[in-house]
C-alpha cells in the first residue's frame, strides 16, 4: 500500500455523538447539493426525521453505550491504492434456479412493468451525482469489467421510450431521509416513484440516517412495509447492505445490516453486501465526514466515480457503482433472460438443536422465517429456559464463535402476531449470559456461545420472526 495508507489513528469519544459536528456528520445530505462534493455536510435543517419521529440522537435505551473505537484518520483526496481482492467476489447472494423462480413469481403480479427500468430508493448516497449517473453520460471506464456493458445498454436510454434509469433523479431518493420518511406519506415517496417509473426493479439502499437513531425495530417495521409494497406490485427490490460509518455509529450499522439480511432472507431478494466490500478499502471507503462514500476527485469530480481501473476501486463510491452495476446485470441475465447464474446457495449448517445448532459463520448474520416454518423445533428439544416463568412453544439454537472480547447482540423482531424471547449463553452452560424479550446484549470473552430463540405461545400461529446476530469488538 502507498503512503496514503498510513496508520495514524484518532480516538472518537462516545460523547462526541451529541456534539454538533457529529450531529451533522450523520446527515444524509446538504440542502440538495451533492453530499459527495468536497467540503463539509450542511447543518441540521436537512438532518433529522420529520414530525412525529424521535430526535436523531435519542438512542435506543435498551442498547448499551458503545465503546470507543479507533479508526484511521480519513483521507483528503490523496492518491490511494485499491485492495488486491475483487470487490465483487462473493458479495452477491446466489441466483439459483429456485431463487429465480421465486423472483419471477413476484414479477408476474404485474407483467406490464418496464423490464428495462429500475427505481432508485435511498438517501444522500443515492441522490449523489456520483451514483450511476456517469454511466448514463458516457464518462465511465470499466477497466477489466467490460462484461457489464450489456447492463449499461439495457438500463440506459437505448430504444426504451427515452427512459434512462441510470441517470434519473428519483422522487424516492432524498438527502437526510430514512425509511420512515420514504414510507410515511400518502402516497409515500416510494409509491410516487413507482407510479412515475413503472419499473420492474428497485435499487434499494436506505438506513444510514435510521442507524444514527439506533432504533432498529422501527427501521425493520418501515422496511418490511416497503418490501411488502414493492413485491405486491410486482417490483423486485435489488437490496444493498448499509455502508460502514466511522466511530461508535459503526456498531449500529452492524445491527441494522443483520436485520436487513434477515428481511432479505424472508422475502428471498437479491442482496449485495456493500458493507463487506468497503471494509478493506482505505479508510473503509469513507470521506472525511465518516458517513459519505469517498470519490477520487483527482479524476474529475463525481463523474469519476464510474472509473473501475487503476486506483479507482480504492474509493467507496466507485466500489458501490461497480457492485450495483453487477447486481443489475445479474438481474437482467437471470430474471429477464432466464440464465441460472449459481448452481447452489450457501448451505445452512445445523438443525437448530442444542447438540446440532445452526452455525453462524460470519456476522452480521440475519435470517427470516415464518413462525410455523418446519425449521423450528418443539420446546421438548430445546434447552430449559433461563427464565423460570418463560413459556415457550417452538425455538431454534444458533452457535457463534467469538475470538476476542466482544459485545454480542442478538435481536428478534416479530410481526403478524408472532412473539418471542432471545437468550445468550455459553455453549453447554445452563445459565444465561443475557436474556429478554426481543433483544439480548452481553459482553463476552472468547469462546462458543448459543443464541436461543424461543417463540411464545398464544398468538394464533401466524406471522414471521426475523433473527439478527452481530458483534462489536
Amino acid at each position: 500500500m502507498g503512503a496514503a495508507m498510513g496508520r495514524a489513528v484518532v480516538p472518537v469519544a462516545v460523547a462526541g455523538m451529541l456534539a454538533g459536528t457529529m450531529w451533522m456528520s450523520c446527515n444524509g445530505g446538504n440542502d440538495g447539493a451533492d453530499p459527495n462534493e468536497p467540503g463539509d455536510p450542511a447543518g441540521p435543517e436537512d438532518n433529522g426525521p420529520g414530525d412525529g419521529n424521535p430526535p436523531l440522537f435519542e438512542l435506543d435505551p435498551a442498547f448499551p453505550e458503545p465503546p470507543v473505537i479507533f479508526l484511521p484518520a480519513p483521507p483528503h483526496d490523496e492518491e490511494m491504492e485499491p485492495p488486491t481482492l475483487d470487490p465483487g467476489a462473493g458479495m452477491h447472494s446466489a441466483l439459483t434456479a429456485e431463487a429465480i423462480a421465486s423472483l419471477r413469481s413476484i414479477a408476474s403480479r404485474d407483467p406490464a412493468l418496464r423490464e428495462y427500468a429500475f427505481a432508485k430508493i435511498g438517501d444522500s448516497h443515492s441522490v449523489s451525482s456520483s451514483f450511476l449517473q456517469c454511466f448514463a453520460e458516457g464518462g465511465f471506464d470499466l477497466g477489466l469489467h467490460t462484461h457489464l456493458l450489456p447492463a449499461i445498454g439495457y438500463f440506459g436510454v437505448a430504444a426504451h421510450e427515452g427512459v434512462c434509469s441510470l441517470g434519473r433523479e428519483s422522487v424516492a431518493t432524498v438527502a437526510g431521509i430514512g425509511a420512515w420518511g420514504l414510507m410515511r406519506d400518502d402516497p409515500s415517496l416510494v409509491e410516487q416513484e413507482l407510479e412515475a417509473m413503472r419499473a420492474r426493479f428497485a435499487v434499494v439502499m436506505v438506513g444510514t440516517n435510521d442507524a444514527c437513531q439506533g432504533r432498529v425495530h422501527n427501521y425493520v417495521d418501515n422496511m418490511l412495509d416497503m418490501f411488502d409494497l414493492l413485491t405486491r406490485r410486482g417490483v423486485i427490490p435489488l437490496v444493498s447492505t448499509l455502508p460502514p460509518m466511522a466511530d461508535d455509529r459503526h456498531l449500529h450499522v452492524r445491527r441494522f445490516n443483520a436485520m436487513l439480511k434477515a428481511m432479505v432472507s424472508l422475502y428471498g431478494l437479491p442482496l449485495v453486501d456493500l458493507y463487506e466490500a468497503m471494509l478493506p478499502l482505505p479508510y473503509m471507503g469513507l470521506r472525511s465526514d465518516g458517513v459519505h462514500l469517498s470519490v477520487d476527485w483527482n479524476r474529475g469530480g463525481g463523474m469519476a466515480a464510474c472509473t473501475m481501473s487503476g486506483s479507482g476501486l480504492a474509493y467507496g463510491a466507485h466500489v458501490r457503482n461497480l457492485l450495483t452495476l453487477e447486481q443489475l446485470e445479474r438481474a437482467r441475465r437471470s430474471i429477464i433472460e432466464g440464465d441460472v447464474l449459481d448452481l447452489e446457495a450457501e448451505p445452512r449448517v445445523g438443525s437448530g438443536r442444542e447438540e446440532d445448532p445452526v452455525h453462524v459463520d460470519a456476522m452480521p448474520f440475519g435470517e427470516g422465517l415464518a413462525a410455523r416454518d418446519s425449521s423450528w423445533l418443539p420446546a421438548s428439544e430445546l434447552p430449559v429456559p433461563c427464565g423460570a416463568d418463560w413459556r415457550q412453544d417452538l425455538g431454534m439454537v444458533y452457535e457463534v464463535l467469538v475470538e476476542e472480547d466482544t459485545l454480542l447482540h442478538a435481536i428478534l423482531h416479530a410481526r403478524g402476531g408472532a412473539s418471542g424471547l432471545v437468550e445468550i449463553r455459553a455453549a453447554g452452560e445452563a445459565s444465561c449470559v443475557a436474556g429478554d424479550e426481543m433483544e439480548a446484549v452481553a459482553e463476552v470473552a472468547p469462546g462458543r456461545y448459543h443464541v436461543i430463540i424461543r417463540q411464545t405461545p398464544g398468538y394464533g400461529g401466524g406471522g414471521e420472526l426475523l433473527i439478527g446476530i452481530t458483534s462489536a469488538p
